[in-house]
């Protein structure tokens, strides 16, 4: 954490001047977005590090070449409910919990796509502020954020996780495919969210849900299935 911040303490201050208004008080949910951009550029940056060692034992016409044509890029705090093919899509994201933007829990396709979901976040902030960042619609405000405006107070949409990564996709042209792949997303107590995925078809009730079977564990203990 302490080289997080060395490397991201800039960033840091620089976005949460437009942090986004409906976390709440900034800025616990803010930096943890933050977070989570370090991590999976990280995770981006070790899978290029692998490509250079292998560069390194072959020739020169060899040595910049990338070594992977598809990659999928996984959170490993989530239940999957299915097995994901990653050759299906050049560019694919599950269909569920965009929140006006594009659900940001795992993405699969090309090298290239890849590279600008896991790795061009930092890049982009400077690109999102000056073109894309806008205020809010006004017809959209609640009765509180209308009364701060009276007295000055200006809201924008600013770094909200879904919102900024259609954004970022977009910028650099890259057409997703939405797909209805499910993940739950893993909490204390062994719950599973499994009301994660609601509206989408088979995984929308408790019905539905139940038919997975989870598996016990070592202590001979099932995951909860939680739809609140």
């Amino acid at each position: 954490m302490e080289s997080f911040y060395k490397h991201h303490q800039e960033i840091l201050e620089t976005t949460r001047k437009n942090y986004h208004q409906s976390w709440g008080e900034c800025c616990e949910s803010h930096d943890n977005m933050i977070k989570q951009w370090n991590s999976i550029e990280g995770v981006w940056d070790l899978m290029h590090a692998a490509e250079q060692k292998l560069n390194e034992k072959t020739n020169n016409a060899e040595r910049k070449r990338t070594r992977y044509d598809q990659v999928g890029l996984f959170r490993s705090d989530v239940f999957y409910t299915r097995p994901i093919d990653i050759f299906d899509s050049q560019a694919a994201l599950p269909n569920f919990a965009h929140h006006r933007g594009y659900n940001d829990r795992l993405f699969y396709g090309s090298y290239d796509n890849a590279k600008i979901w896991a790795s061009k976040r930092f890049a982009f902030v400077d690109i999102f502020e000056k073109r894309y960042m806008k205020s809010i619609d006004y017809q959209q405000w609640d009765a509180w954020s209308k009364i701060r405006k009276v007295f000055g107070g200006m809201y924008k949409d600013g770094y909200h996780s879904e919102t900024f990564v259609k954004r970022l996709l977009n910028h650099y042209g890259v057409e997703v495919d939405l797909r209805d792949h499910c993940v739950w997303r893993v909490r204390s107590g062994q719950r599973l969210l499994a009301n994660d995925c609601d509206g989408m078809q088979g995984f929308s009730t408790f019905e539905d849900v139940r038919m997975y079977g989870l598996a016990k564990d070592a202590d001979g203990l099932r995951p909860v299935l939680t739809l609140a």
